[in-house]
């Protein structure tokens, strides 16, 4: 498999954060001209600071780049410990309430995948909970504050829980956002596992303010592979985090964690994460999936060039190119599951008009001309099908 200085990638920004993110960077790289402000950027964009001035031994970068990452990853541990200490008010209602409750991403994955809380940016929470709980937790969410992204009430309420998984809150006083979810993907789904079962294999994060539960290993490591691949692996933290979950949990087994992927059909999401964190991180492969890959090897390939592409071209979110964010469809084995991808509603397609609860079936309608619309204004914007400007 390739290393990371082999990959077709020319950006000489992106493959000095590469060779920073590396566990064994290339002895001998090749000398390349840095335009530092740039890297910097980027490095932003991609959410790495934090690590690569942990590594900044393999950056080589000057004194006043470092100083500039050093005040920023100062930032990001301050921040953490603000949402950390909000996350154990809130585990700790959710126990009085008798809710069952995970954390996951955010400042609990920053120590499960990296050992440390200041190592990964966070913008807010995000909460699991299972689905007859939702009402329960909405009401926990209200008495602190949190007034929810979307007004669901009634009718309209009913139906966007019983066909979605997730919906964001907002703490205005605080400034804090937290996302409440009650499963990987909507009803219909595959791949969608039942909750009750992941949440058995739950485990303890010590994190500064106390200890909080999240999502075992194995399922942490399946939730990061779908979420990457769900978002067409634009930010590499996510690449960062798999290789990072992968090294600081030797127990994880890798061959319960393909079963259960095998099971729900999240194989070639699983095959497509351990491969980019293999490629730009350098983490071992495991010999136990050589079988899964000889299998699956055309399309993950076909995926991984999908990926690079985009990042070589800067986007910073990959579905703003059309190749790329056909990445989730077709990482989906079965061919229900990729139609439904492309045609049932999303959170997307409710935020853009508040139909009333009786004709909630119309987001059916709605999706197909909203998405229409996006790939017709990116084409505009970007003079040429399937690219558009970075940014943003």
């Amino acid at each position: 498999m390739r290393h990371s200085s082999d990959l077709p990638l020319k950006n000489p920004e992106l493959r000095r954060i590469l060779r920073g993110l590396a566990s064994s960077p290339a002895e001998h790289a090749v000398a390349e001209h840095i335009d530092w402000p740039a890297l910097v950027n980027l490095a932003k964009a991609h959410r790495l600071i934090p690590l690569l001035y942990l590594r900044r031994e393999n950056l080589d970068a000057p004194a006043s780049i470092l100083l500039e990452f050093k005040a920023y990853a100062q930032g990001v541990l301050a921040r953490n410990l603000e949402l950390a200490t909000e996350l154990d008010a809130l585990a700790a209602a959710f126990d009085r309430a008798a809710i069952p409750v995970l954390a996951f991403k955010g400042p609990v994955l920053a120590v499960q995948a990296h050992g440390n809380m200041g190592l990964r940016v966070s913008d807010d929470l995000d909460l699991m909970v299972l689905p007859p709980d939702v009402e329960r937790a909405h009401a926990i969410l209200a008495d602190r504050g949190y007034a929810a992204e979307l007004a669901l009430n009634g009718w309209r309420g009913r139906c966007y829980r019983r066909t979605q998984i997730e919906l964001s809150y907002r703490n205005r006083a605080k400034d804090l956002w937290v996302d409440l979810h009650w499963g990987l993907a909507p009803p219909g789904y595959s791949f969608a596992p039942e909750m009750n079962a992941w949440m058995d294999g739950q485990v303890s994060v010590p994190l500064p303010v106390g200890e909080v539960r999240t999502f075992g290993p194995e399922e942490s490591l399946l939730l990061l592979c779908q979420h990457g691949t769900k978002h067409g692996w634009s930010w590499l933290i996510w690449v960062a985090d798999v290789a990072g979950l992968l090294q600081r949990n030797p127990e994880l087994d890798l061959a319960r964690a393909a079963s259960e992927a095998r099971r729900l059909g999240l194989l070639r999401m699983l095959l497509l994460g351990l491969r980019l964190a293999k490629e730009l991180c350098g983490s071992p492969w495991p010999a136990a999936l050589e079988r899964d890959w000889e299998a699956e090897a055309s399309t993950v390939e076909a995926l991984l060039r999908i990926v690079y592409q985009a990042l070589e071209r800067g986007e910073m979110w990959a579905q703003r190119s059309v190749a790329a964010s056909l990445i989730y469809p077709r990482a989906m084995p079965r061919a229900s599951d990729r139609w439904r991808s492309m045609l049932c509603p999303s959170l997307e397609d409710w935020k853009t008009l508040p139909l009333p609860g009786p004709l909630c079936s119309g987001y059916y309608l709605i999706r197909p001309l909203r998405l229409l619309v996006k790939h017709l204004t990116r084409t505009i914007i970007s003079g040429g099908p399937g690219r558009i400007r970075t940014g943003e």
